[in-house]
């Protein structure tokens, strides 16, 4: 008779015990953050755009330039102050804002690795904007700001991160215009995207990630 009371006592304990962790699991589950959504990235081929007054300049941030196994998207853009680095490894701090154009370059090869030519190499890329202003390319192997990149091998499967830094655009500019040799992916022709300045974020300081 005890050892039935006692596998009773021991089966309400082990109950009580469940239900216990369900409500402390959904109680730890409704304070954690919500996950990003995932924006569908489309895209549109290289040699389709080629090199045309009428070529069509891709929506930053939605949608990437892909060319064969490589594609290339805007992730951010900011402007703000840039720590910067000499070649001798030296930390400088920045001193006026400038406008940082980050971008992840994908490889969707099985077995092809991209030679990536990264922001620091030439030709440089081309920064405009509605009024046929065109911002200076920042960055030299001597003096970069934290993320630019030279060159770079992207193997299969993998992908790398780049930043291109310009002045800042001007007040009244809405639209900023990106144009980039698809060499840089091993293409032909150029990539280009089309930024609203409105999506640009400020930040200061500014810190690369």
């Amino acid at each position: 008779m005890n050892r039935v009371v006692t596998f009773s006592i021991l089966l309400i304990a082990l109950a009580v015990a469940a239900v216990a962790g369900v409500f402390l699991f959904e109680w730890w589950r409704a304070r954690q953050p919500d996950e990003p959504a995932t924006i569908e990235v489309a895209t549109v081929p290289v040699e389709a755009q080629g090199k045309t007054a009428d070529a069509p300049w891709i929506p930053a941030f939605t949608h990437a330039a892909k060319t064969g196994e490589a594609s290339m998207r805007i992730t951010k853009a900011t402007i703000g102050l840039l720590p910067h680095r000499s070649m001798t490894g030296d930390e400088i701090a920045g001193d006026k804002p400038l406008l940082a154009i980050h971008v992840r370059i994908e490889n969707h090869s099985a077995n092809k690795v991209i030679e990536y030519r990264g922001s620091l190499t030439k030709p440089p890329a081309t920064l405009t904007d509605e009024f046929g202003n065109r911002y200076e390319p920042r960055g030299s192997v001597l003096l970069f700001a934290e993320g630019q990149r030279g060159q770079d091998s992207v193997y299969p499967g993998k992908h790398a991160d780049d930043v291109y830094v310009f002045a800042p655009p001007i007040d009244k500019a809405k639209t900023l215009r990106l144009e980039l040799n698809a060499e840089r992916v091993g293409a032909k022709g150029a990539i280009r995207f089309e930024l609203p300045v409105g999506k640009v974020e400020r930040v200061s300081p500014m810190i690369v990630e």
